[in-house]
């Protein structure tokens, strides 16, 4: 608890590792929740060795070694119910030399053994839990996706040729880039491989991408030698891409809670003038939201907008009234009146998670 009046109670959950990695002791390196524990990455045991503990969060119990004794862990993620740990672990062979990583899953209360899920050269990124946390998908360093079930069995190839990639709300599909030289292209394919991958771009730079709430539809932003950076939308199994913006350099975008419309700031009606717009996810009777701005003016900022949760609203950040004095402003999402709700100048806003107050730094 927090407040006037109000006091914090603390509890000590791992052993005292009164030495920080500058004096070359030991150290808590990684912590995360999982559910009413703590799960964290430390060598508490052994000087260098960095194993996985997890422990009551009211430090009731003794924190318990999850990992295998002795192992040093890369890395590890708690799945989205707090009910698994997935770590990796590396291991080194001599002759020949060669390194590979192994992938574990064991429960975070240690109420179970660590069970080996699959070999190979994992990528740096951590291995991600699909949305139902029942498999888990990772690349490999040589940019191959493959899909494995959490109980254990035989990996299944996804993609090959991976950049970077993400999984869509439903769990459903994987989305990668595949980088061409210094352009990109975005492919999907389901994640049960129940067909090939499929197109969603031609060769673009820089691919930005969201998905719709119900995940069957993808959202980018790409640009080309001859083009600005456009956004577009395409159905998550392929389809022809539609552009969403007529004109212009598109700066930011985000979906729209409920996924009807998509929100972005481009300089779309006057160039180097960033406004806000809407349009819905299939395109065509886009409207400009931020209404009247002078040649100087932008809406601009890190984020420039925001949503509320219902998306009904939007709140955004402009300078539509003098040059460089931004300040905060509320409009619906279908356009109309633009309020202003703040007299001072805005540097950076938040809102709160209902949407009641704006959280702003001056």
């Amino acid at each position: 608890p927090t407040g006037a009046g109000s006091s914090v109670n603390r509890s000590q959950v791992s052993p005292p590792m009164p030495f920080g990695p500058q004096a070359n002791g030991r150290s808590m390196y990684e912590s995360d929740l999982a559910g009413n524990r703590v799960v964290y990455r430390a060598d508490q045991d052994t000087h260098g060795v960095h194993e996985i503990f997890s422990a009551p969060l009211d430090g009731s119990q003794p924190a318990l070694k999850l990992s295998i004794p002795g192992e040093d862990v890369d890395a590890f993620v708690v799945s989205p119910d707090g009910a698994t740990v997935l770590f990796v672990v590396t291991e080194f062979t001599y002759y020949p030399p060669y390194q590979y990583q192994e992938l574990y899953r064991v429960a975070s209360d240690g109420s179970a053994p660590a069970v080996h899920l699959n070999s190979g050269v994992l990528d740096r990124t951590l291995p991600v839990f699909t949305s139902d946390g029942t498999r888990v998908v990772f690349e490999t360093s040589n940019g191959s996706l493959f899909i494995v079930p959490l109980v254990g069995g035989s990996a299944l190839g996804i993609a090959d040729d991976v950049d970077s990639f993400e999984l869509s709300p439903g769990g459903t599909h994987a989305v990668w880039r595949v980088a061409l030289g210094p352009s990109f292209r975005l492919y999907s394919r389901p994640l049960d491989a129940s067909h090939s991958r499929r197109a969603l771009s031609n060769e673009l730079d820089e691919i930005a991408i969201r998905f719709s709430p119900d995940g069957n539809r993808v959202f980018y932003t790409g640009a080309s030698t001859l083009a600005p950076r456009n956004l577009f939308s395409v159905p998550i199994d392929g389809g022809t891409p539609v552009r969403l913006n007529p004109s212009g350099n598109v700066q930011q975008f985000e979906v729209a809670p409920g996924g009807t419309h998509v929100v972005y700031v481009a300089d779309q009606e006057r160039a180097g003038v960033s406004e806000l717009f809407a349009v819905p996810a299939t395109g065509l009777n886009g409207v400009k939201l931020s209404g009247s701005m002078p040649d100087s003016g932008d809406v601009a900022g890190t984020p420039a907008f925001e949503s509320t949760p219902t998306g009904s609203e939007l709140v955004f950040r402009a300078d539509k009234e003098a040059d460089d004095a931004f300040h905060l402003y509320r409009v619906a999402l279908g356009g109309g009146a633009v309020d202003r709700l703040v007299t001072s100048p805005v540097a950076r806003f938040a809102l709160d998670p209902e949407a009641r107050r704006v959280a702003f730094l001056a």
